[in-house]
């Protein structure tokens, strides 16, 4: 429930929201400059006045609409428009350990300029620090330029867990909250503490005016499930909800694979023997080692041990694991599909089963091994990206699924097969069912093969080496990945006929690395 309402400001009477009773808003303009005001339009609505001189490093002065509470709350509200008297005019929501100047706080603001601005105080007299969108987190979408011709609404959220408080922004046509900068620890003298809006003027003389509305204050912590870097990565990691159940997970990092890895996670704790499941729309290529998709970890530390199956931009969908700390990361590609996948992975004690299908088709689960690693009692269950961006590509790839379902008992393949096992440079390749084509003669389905080889390399200007034949063997080479990517699309694929019963395999040679691409050799063998 709501308790009090105070404001800092000139002494009136107002309205509580929520429909709460109305009370006096007491006066408190030492060092502050200007009267404040605060003004309730509707029942969710205020437009606020003030002046001071800034809400930074040891004292603050501006003017506070607030609401004492204790616990976990989220405090919305929709930033409408805000004068700019000062680049750094501030308006927003506050969490505030109490209404002194130097008191510990949190607050997420709209600037004079239009750009948005998470900063804290962690203790009692300490200098402010803060995280804006003038730093590298690549969504730069209010302009200084152009904000005060054409303002644009955004909704701006709070949320306290404990002594953590977290920074979320959406824009009006957006479905779900994205978090904004890290979570801080903020030291909270007492149980209760003093949660509203705060605005300044950055400038004693002058007036600023917020309009907003959309003021929420629930008695609950509405966290978007964690995001973290794991390794050292060049911009942060970014997740929202797009739509019902569609998540968007963002990440740079250099890769998933070796000794160490670096690539944003999305991730809870459970425990126990589960069945995690998730489907997996698509993966925005960075670079051909990006790579994405449901992962099993025992921490946090980029040397933890793991088991992932994912999709590479040059692979299709990959097995990988590490069993291990520090140890050499082991990967299986099974290659062809690369979007609208589910994919599962179930363990059960140290083993876990892998599996995937094509989603939506009603296929059954095609199972592609099963590994033993020891994660330990507790582990981290989620989403995983990496976009490859160490020397191409400075920035993140996208990865598009659904919501993770994690179910228990898990459920196990019925006779695994035995464990095909490969450095993470090497890619060995168990192909998925066969795909029947119909062919009069084996020379036909031989021409086919050929056909469809050099229509390939000659659409992606890959001349290359071409395409032989020797025996029952087809050799094609190319200094490029897109080789691989063909090989994986003829995959098992069978040409049956009155006199034929042709199929064609693919393996493929390890990786060279020339001039940052990778090097292939592909063969197609007939049986």
């Amino acid at each position: 429930m709501v308790s009090v309402i105070r404001a800092l400001s000139l002494l009136v009477s107002v309205a509580a929201v929520f429909g709460q009773q109305s009370i006096d808003i007491f006066d408190r303009y030492e060092q502050l400059g200007l009267d404040g005001y605060a003004n309730q339009t509707a029942d969710d609505a205020w437009i606020i006045g003030a002046s001071g001189r800034d809400i930074w490093n040891d004292n603050d002065r501006f003017h506070f609409l607030y609401w004492n509470k204790t616990g976990d709350i989220t405090v919305t509200l929709l930033a409408k428009t805000l004068t700019n008297t000062h680049s750094w005019a501030k308006a927003g929501p506050m969490i505030r350990a109490s209404p002194d100047s130097p008191s510990a706080n949190g607050m997420l603001s709209l600037t004079g300029a239009g750009r948005r601005a998470f900063q804290w105080r962690s203790e009692r007299g300490r200098w402010s620090a803060s995280h804006n969108n003038w730093h590298s987190d690549g969504y730069n979408d209010y302009e200084s330029e152009t904000w005060a011709e054409n303002p644009k609404y955004i909704w701006l959220r709070l949320v306290k867990e404990g002594s953590l408080i977290t920074s979320y922004v959406k824009d009006v046509d957006e479905y779900g909250f994205r978090q904004f900068g890290p979570s801080q620890d903020i030291a909270f003298e007492d149980d209760e503490f003093h949660v509203g809006v705060a605005v300044t003027s950055h400038d004693r003389t002058l007036i600023t005016k917020f309009d907003t509305e959309g003021i929420e204050i629930v008695d609950e912590a509405l966290n978007v499930p964690a995001v973290t870097d794991i390794g050292p990565v060049r911009y942060a990691a970014q997740v929202q909800e797009t739509a019902q159940d569609v998540w968007e997970l963002e990440g740079s990092g250099t890769i998933i694979g070796g000794t160490a890895d670096n690539f944003a996670f999305q991730s809870s704790v459970e425990t126990g023997d589960v069945s995690v499941t998730m489907y997996l729309d698509n993966l925005e290529r960075r670079d051909n080692l990006s790579s994405g998709g449901l992962m099993i970890r025992a921490s946090a530390e980029p040397g933890s041990p793991h088991v992932s199956l994912l999709v590479v931009s040059s692979g299709g969908v990959t097995m990988m694991y590490r069993p291990t700390a520090g140890a050499e990361t082991v990967s299986r590609c099974i290659g062809v599909h690369k979007s609208e996948l589910d994919l599962k992975i179930a363990k059960k004690g140290n083993t876990f089963s892998l599996f995937y299908r094509q989603a939506e088709s009603g296929a059954d689960w095609y199972h592609v091994d099963s590994v033993d690693v020891d994660l330990g009692e507790d582990f981290l269950v989620g989403r995983a990206v990496a976009s490859n961006d160490l020397v191409y590509w400075p920035y993140r790839s996208k990865l598009v699924t659904g919501p993770i379902e994690v179910d228990y008992p898990p459920t196990m393949a019925p006779t695994p097969p035995p464990v095909v096992s490969t450095s993470s440079s090497v890619m060995a390749t168990q192909p998925p069912a066969t795909t029947t084509i119909a062919a009069t003669t084996t020379e036909e389905a031989v021409d086919t093969t050929i056909a469809a080889t050099t229509s390939y390399m000659t659409d992606f200007s890959r001349s290359d080496n071409g395409v032989t034949l020797s025996g029952d063997v087809f050799t094609f080479g190319s200094s490029s990945s897109s080789a691989d990517q063909f090989g994986m699309i003829m995959s098992n694929k069978a040409f049956v006929g009155d006199d034929v019963d042709f199929k064609i395999e693919y393996t493929q040679s390890e990786f060279l690395e020339q001039g940052g691409y990778q090097s292939s050799i592909v063969v197609f063998f007939a049986t």
